[in-house]
């Protein structure tokens, strides 16, 4: 196998370049952007569902908002792990104050999607 058969075989254990959309789908601010896509698309669903009595419309509706909330708390662990990395790189003062802001709304962001999924259970 050439180098070129290499770069185009998935299995192939060299890496190559990722493109700038690859690049930016691995950053906090995709995460959350694609939770509010998800959080919004899942909202229009549920209400849809509930106006046309149907009732898997409305449970896959539920369903997409709470994977929203799940990619806005990825987002969000994404954000903190940079803060974090920024924190032990050097910026102690600086880090300190934001670590403990994020982390505040991580924990309430994770509170509030542990009640929407036993919520969701116990319909």
């Amino acid at each position: 196998m050439n180098e070129k058969d290499q770069k185009t075989d998935p299995t192939s254990p060299i890496e190559t370049e990722k493109s700038a959309l690859e690049r930016f789908s691995e950053t906090s601010s995709a995460a959350k952007l694609s939770g509010k896509i998800h959080e919004t698309a899942g909202f229009l669903k549920q209400k849809f569902g509930e106006i046309t009595n149907d009732s898997d419309m409305e449970e896959s509706g539920r369903s997409q908002r709470l994977l929203g909330k799940v990619h806005g708390l990825v987002g969000e662990l994404r954000e903190l792990r940079e803060l974090t990395a920024k924190f032990v790189f050097g910026f102690k003062s600086e880090g300190t104050k934001i670590l403990r802001k994020h982390t505040e709304k991580l924990v309430d962001q994770a509170s509030e999607l542990l009640t929407d999924i036993k919520k969701s259970f116990r319909r």
